[in-house]
């Protein structure tokens, strides 16, 4: 096990995080601030999949939608909130000129707004939402909304920053009119010479009682080194001001990237990334029960300590049931990154033991990649992340219908695939609906787009059996040929194969394909359905490629499904299932 040395200079910003292993090419040095890069072992992991429980046969993902209606320079970092009227309301950074905000002088970024009245079809004209004055650098938003309407959104700009002094601040500002127009902006912070105060996070109650999360970093004199804690404030009149800063971390060292979230019982839950155990990142907990006036002593949340977490977020369903969600570190000798999750039952007096969430390797050259998670009614859970699995940055989901126990087997939101679709955020409805935004670059500039993942009817749901993996189909074998062909639509039997009953409504599966003539991809359907615009594998010429789906069997009984080759030339197609619902 290495240790992590964590005296790293102060500079003076969190990233946009455009990074050059997601389609960027990262932010200007001297106008970054990072968090210490943690040096691990790696271990072994174990993934949760879903066993006899009630779940989604399928999954269904709108088209994508682009939120963004300026598109020049580049759009960053999305956060997204759903009002009390079912509007989707979403909030980025923007670039102005430069795709990864590198004129910082010329053309600092700034905090926009858009939303849309259609369930997400069709997005407004941005709104300005920062007031950070030319020249300031504003970044990290949050958005939220309360019962009556009013839009929060929360960030952190250096506009206060003078020659001698380079703090940052972190402010939020509200709109009462649906988003059309924004009030002047409120510092959260208590103002502090040559502090960063920054990383926000937000979350407020439907009465309109706000709560604020931040990490301030300082030079400690009595340490000689640079250190930073976690803060939260609240404020009781609808975000028009803050009361005192109240540190939440308990403990030496680095405390950051902090994540909050309240309960149906009021309950102010906050977790972090602290180092206070030998400089190796730990998921940190603390709560409220008094409305943030104290908060209760620190605990881990993590089991697994010989090597890091980092990057937490938080999530609280119906009820009451915490789920924390973070970037683990442990197979980090073997190339890769995981997302773990782990769950109180008891209102955050303990959290059980966490489990792997991803299904398939992240790879270290991601960066700052943070899990996003999301819950809602009885135990409903969805987590989103980004992954290179099929050599592109895409975005992938996965939901839990059994308060986290076990989650399905994850799949691609996106349907554009070229170069990078990264950094998403997630808010499940109270119809179990999921909104998600992310960043993409399939036009070669970054934008934001936004898809929702549709909850499935209840009639629609059914029982998860397991099977050995078994090889369904290969067209390269007598039994499965010929070859795709150009545009071909091509049935095949899938019941009464590898133990899938003939009542099976859904397959896990894993699509293959190989020897491809031409880019393209395939969409896997029931074998009667219609065709949808939501690709299941992309591919590119003359390579081996492979995805995850559960696929939806037909729904006339035949146990069938369509495979339909949208390229240029022919493709062998491999299936191998791995389980059914029925």
């Amino acid at each position: 096990m290495i240790r992590a040395n964590i005296g790293c200079a102060i500079a003076a910003a969190v990233v946009v995080a455009a990074a050059a292993a997601a389609g960027g090419t990262g932010s200007s040095p001297s106008r970054t601030l990072r968090a210490p890069r943690e040096k691990l072992t790696g271990k072994s992991a174990q993934t949760a999949h879903a066993t006899g429980e009630l779940v989604a046969t399928a999954q269904a993902v709108t088209p994508s939608v682009r939120v963004n209606s300026v598109t020049t320079g580049g759009q960053h970092l999305p956060t997204v909130t759903v009002g009390p009227g079912g509007q989707v309301y979403v909030a980025w950074v923007d670039c102005p000129v430069e795709q990864d905000c590198s004129l910082l002088g010329t053309a600092p970024p700034d905090i926009y707004f858009a939303k849309s009245t259609d369930g997400g079809q069709h997005f407004s004209a941005r709104v300005l939402v920062s007031d950070d004055g030319p020249g300031a650098y504003a970044n990290a938003p949050k958005i939220a909304t309360d019962q009556d309407g009013t839009i929060y959104i929360v960030w952190h700009d250096d506009r206060a920053a003078t020659a001698s002094d380079g703090s940052w601040d972190v402010y939020l500002s509200r709109s009462t009119d649906g988003g059309q127009t924004f009030s002047p902006s409120v510092r959260v912070n208590e103002q502090i010479a040559n502090t960063y105060q920054y990383e926000p996070d937000l979350a407020v109650t439907p009465t309109g009682t706000v709560y604020v999360s931040w990490r301030r970093e300082y030079f400690d004199d009595q340490l000689q080194q640079p250190d930073s804690d976690v803060y939260v404030a609240v404020s009781l009149d609808g975000g028009a001001s803050f009361g005192t800063n109240i540190k939440v971390s308990d403990g030496e060292n680095y405390q950051y990237k902090s994540t909050i979230g309240l309960g149906p019982s009021g309950n102010v839950y906050v977790a972090w990334t602290d180092w206070r155990d030998d400089g190796i990142g730990d998921i940190y907990f603390t709560r409220s029960t008094n409305g943030g006036v104290t908060f209760s002593p620190n605990i881990r949340v993590n089991n697994y300590t010989e090597d890091s977490q980092t990057y937490p977020e938080i999530a609280i369903d119906g009820d009451e049931v915490i789920y924390v969600v973070w970037l683990d570190w442990r197979r980090l000798a073997d190339g890769s990154y995981d997302v773990y999750m782990a769950r109180s039952t008891d209102l955050g007096e303990s959290f059980g033991n966490e489990i792997r969430v991803s299904d398939a390797d992240i790879s270290t050259a991601a960066s700052d990649l943070y899990p996003v998670i999301t819950a809602a009614g009885h135990g409903s859970v969805a987590v989103a992340w980004y992954d290179e699995r099929t050599d592109d940055w895409d975005t992938y989901m996965t939901r839990s219908n059994d308060a986290g126990l076990t989650f399905l087997p994850s799949w691609r939101v996106n349907d554009l695939t070229a170069n990078s679709q990264s950094m998403p955020d997630i808010f499940m409805t109270s119809n179990l609906d999921v909104y998600c935004v992310y960043r993409d670059r399939s036009s070669g500039d970054f934008d934001i787009y936004f898809v929702r993942d549709i909850a499935p009817e209840a009639p629609a749901a059914a029982l998860f059996y397991p099977l050995p993996p078994c090889r369904v189909l290969d067209t390269r074998t007598p039994s499965g040929m010929p070859i795709l062909g150009v545009g071909e639509r091509r049935i095949f039997t899938v019941a009464s194969t590898c133990g899938v009953p003939s009542g099976a409504k859904a397959i896990v599966s894993n699509l293959t394909v190989v020897g491809a003539g031409a880019q393209g991809e395939l969409k896997v359907i029931g074998g009667h359905l219609t065709a949808t615009t939501t690709s299941s594998i992309s591919f590119p010429a003359s390579r081996a490629k492979a995805n995850n789906a559960i696929v939806q069997l037909a729904t006339d009984g035949s146990g069938t499904i369509s495979v339909i080759n949208n390229s240029a030339g022919t493709v062998h197609f491999i299936l191998d299932v791995s389980g059914y619902f029925q």
